[in-house]
């Protein structure tokens, strides 16, 4: 679309100390006769015990904050070694869906499977025809954009990108008696940018948006961009766009160090009826390693080695197929219109390739008598 030680605290020492003071004999304690003698250690050796226990719980509870603190120091790693600061560098500009909304434009009038439909490319305002007693609403958000690949002359520091996710689906039959004024607002954000390549991420598609006077009435999520670098191989199960059918996510990047090649973008359908959101695009390949296809969106394919995603039979209101990995230099795959996810960059140890681009979104209206 329109897309984280502590010092281990002293030991409680102290304890034994004072333990061992009730073992020193009392200057004059020979003096004192048989009973008194015998009450003294009666109670000397019960305050022993009890200091001993003591000494026993306070060593026990020093090894407890130590644990604790060398807890939270493995968590601390734990955060740094997976969370670090190019992931954190990247998430604004993967995860935001409304950075930019498309002006208005002209609506397409087409026939679709479920009728009649307004099909709105762009932002706009649908007023609702006299006599129809309901409308039925289809919004595809945005797919994100494939991040770039990241080029190195050392094998292990070879990045090809992520590809992007595809954007959401959401389908609804509204009553008109629900909609204030008989208008509906459509807000739609263009769809992610590949990244560039040198690593860049891929931008987070734009949602699309339905609203009424009374707040939103539909928001089908745009897919979040492709990260880039270190961060393009590992796996982002959830950057599917949200709604009713989630976008298909984009594939994680190959991995020349370890022979890890791209994986495929996910897919969005829902069985037995004719919908989905966008495909995710596949994640870029090397010179050694194989790039990811991209997901299925509706019926429409994912795009296949070095292919763009396809765009949905005019037909069916459907997202389009996610763009395959860019497999190398000369090719950089977008998704299918609308709301397919970009394929991510090839990358080797001399050259790097853009990410592809993720599709606009769209919504479709249709009125029923």
């Amino acid at each position: 679309m329109t897309t984280p030680s502590g010092e281990q605290p002293e030991d409680f020492r102290g304890y034994d100390q004072i333990s061992g003071l009730q073992d020193e004999q009392a200057p004059g304690a020979s003096l004192l006769d048989p009973a008194e003698q015998a009450r003294q250690n009666f109670f000397g050796n019960i305050l022993g015990g009890f200091l001993s226990v003591a000494a026993a719980i306070g060593n026990m509870v020093g090894d407890f904050i130590a644990g604790v603190g060398d807890l939270f120091e493995g968590v601390l790693d734990l955060i740094v070694g997976t969370v670090d600061n190019t992931y954190i560098a990247q998430l604004p500009v993967v995860s935001n869906h409304t950075s930019e909304l498309i002006e208005v434009r002209a609506t397409i009038e087409r026939l679709i499977l479920q009728g009649d439909a307004t099909v709105y490319t762009g932002s706009g305002t649908h007023h609702i025809s006299d006599g129809v007693s309901s409308v039925y609403l289809i919004a595809i958000g945005g797919g994100g954009g494939g991040a770039g690949g990241k080029w190195n002359l050392n094998y292990n520091l070879i990045y090809p990108g992520a590809g992007g996710g595809g954007g959401g689906e959401i389908h609804v039959s509204i009553p008109v008696a629900l909609v204030p004024d008989r208008i509906l607002n459509i807000e739609l954000y263009t769809g992610g940018y590949g990244g560039s390549y040198d690593g860049n991420p891929g931008a987070g598609g734009g949602d699309a948006r339905v609203s009424t006077t009374s707040g939103d009435v539909l928001v089908a999520g745009g897919g979040d961009g492709g990260f880039g670098g270190d961060q393009a191989r590992y796996a982002r199960p959830n950057s599917g766009g949200s709604g009713m059918i989630r976008g298909g996510h984009g594939g994680h990047g190959a991995y020349p160090g370890d022979q890890l090649d791209g994986q495929d973008g996910g897919d969005s359908v829902m069985q037995q009826e004719l919908h989905g959101g966008g495909g995710g695009g596949g994640g870029g390949g090397s010179g050694s390693t194989v790039a990811g296809s991209g997901g299925q969106g509706g019926i429409a394919r994912g795009g296949q080695r070095g292919q763009s995603g396809a765009d949905p039979a005019g037909i069916t209101a459907t997202g389009g197929g996610g763009g395959s990995g860019s497999t190398d230099v000369y090719d950089r795959p977008d998704g299918g219109y609308p709301g397919g996810g970009g394929g991510g960059g090839y990358a080797d140890g001399s050259r790097a390739r853009y990410g592809g681009t993720g599709a606009g979104p769209c919504v479709f209206v249709v009125e029923q008598i």
